[in-house]
């Protein structure tokens, strides 16, 4: 067709064989220009009227019938049409449809009755999930409520591990694993790496003699079990004390050492924070569990003598053992970590200066050495028969013999 559009209907001159072939009876040019103009208009028609009208809901329902069938077997499928145009003009001109479709189509449109079908099963599906999830949701809820459950009886747990009932009437012994034949109990907190006076290193074994070590720091325990201080006349106890029991912050300093490590951060405006051990030293905090002195001294049968509590506790000091009440009477000398004149409070929130320290253990029945600043030694006294304490000879102590007891015209009224 294109070379009759170029040449606007107007032929070339024939050659000889187009010549013969006319003379035979064959059509002219200009017949054949006709027909195929007839042709083309035949084919435009038969395009523009013969196909059947799809409209957009007619679309939109195939989507939702045919759902996620190929491409090639959508009833708006070219193949398709064709089919549907043939089949309408047949039935224009009385012919009877053929029983079988074509094998590449299918037909347009699902009947009335496949539709709601469809549809019931969509719904049934939808209420299947709807009940799936909710049954889904029930059983997550039940775990959450388990794992609740759990971690408030794992709780309860570590808080009563953590704290030392007081030993009942009926009990031979306090709660603590001392033998019988100890008579004799010293008491270390805060010891760091060198529990001095301490059972072991300090003193050789004696069946009568105990020492129970307080120290926070893990690391630190290893490192007393390594020089030996891990004997059956020891009790090495993991822990912080305060005055009350559970579970707390750790903050370590000092690196490895870790002997300025405390329960309180260092205090920005003290000289401490700005030195070494507690900047370059400085570790992320931990948690360690906490007991009371009030709980250990519990632990303690009556009858037992303690010769001295020494404590170093990074600030903790008067809190802790304070803390005991009239219990600390049972020691028959302190020696405590303490801030006196001209000296600063190294750690926040926590009071441990001498001038607190005095009226209260004059109160529970202890006198000060004259030592009142950095070390505080206290040591029970009897006003009254103006006595101390007698020492045990050949037991270490921290800190001389005062004069006041020295002097005192009864020194064994209190042994």
């Amino acid at each position: 067709l294109q070379p009759l559009l170029a040449t606007k209907g107007r032929y070339p001159r024939p050659n000889i064989t187009m010549h013969v072939e006319w003379e035979r009876g064959l059509p002219r040019p200009n017949r054949l220009r006709n027909a195929c103009s007839s042709l083309l208009l035949l084919v435009a028609i038969w395009t523009l009227y013969g196909l059947p009208q799809r409209t957009e809901a007619a679309f939109i329902d195939d989507r939702r019938v045919l759902g996620g069938r190929a491409l090639q077997q959508a009833s708006w499928h070219p193949a398709n049409f064709r089919n549907s145009a043939r089949g309408s003009r047949r039935s224009e001109y009385g012919i009877q449809q053929p029983s079988q479709q074509h094998p590449d189509s299918i037909a347009d449109h699902s009947t009335e009755a496949e539709q709601p079908a469809a549809t019931t099963q969509d719904d049934e599906r939808l209420k299947n999930l709807e009940a799936l999830n909710a049954r889904l949701q029930k059983q997550i809820k039940g775990l959450q409520k388990h794992v609740e459950d759990l971690k408030q009886e794992v709780h309860i747990a570590a808080s009563k591990s953590l704290h030392l009932e007081a030993p009942s009437e009926d009990a031979p012994r306090g709660a603590l694993p001392i033998p019988a034949s100890v008579k004799y109990v010293y008491i270390n907190l805060g010891s760091s790496y060198d529990p001095w006076p301490a059972c072991g290193k300090s003193m050789p074994y004696d069946p009568e003699v105990m020492c129970i070590v307080v120290e926070p720091l893990f690391r630190v325990h290893a490192a007393l079990r390594e020089r030996g201080y891990n004997t059956n006349s020891t009790i090495l106890i993991t822990a912080a004390v305060s005055n009350k029991p559970g579970l707390s912050t750790f903050h370590e300093y000092a690196g490895d050492y870790g002997a300025a490590s405390s329960l309180s951060t260092v205090s920005d405006t003290s000289s401490a924070s700005k030195t070494l051990p507690y900047v370059k030293g400085k570790r992320p905090p931990s948690v360690t569990p906490v007991i009371t002195l009030s709980a250990l001294l519990s632990g303690i049968p009556e009858h037992i003598r303690i010769p001295q509590i020494k404590t170093d506790m990074q600030g903790y000091d008067f809190l802790a053992l304070t803390g005991a009440g009239e219990q600390l009477s049972r020691a028959d000398e302190i020696w405590n970590e303490c801030y006196g004149v001209g000296e600063e409070d190294m750690y926040t929130g926590v009071n441990n200066r001498f001038s607190s320290w005095e009226p209260q253990m004059t109160k529970l029945g202890f006198k000060n050495t004259g030592q009142n600043s950095h070390d505080c030694h206290f040591v029970r006294f009897n006003a009254s028969t103006k006595s101390c304490p007698t020492r045990i000879p050949g037991f270490p102590y921290n800190g001389g013999v005062p004069r006041f007891c020295r002097s005192s015209p009864n020194n064994n009224a209190m042994h």
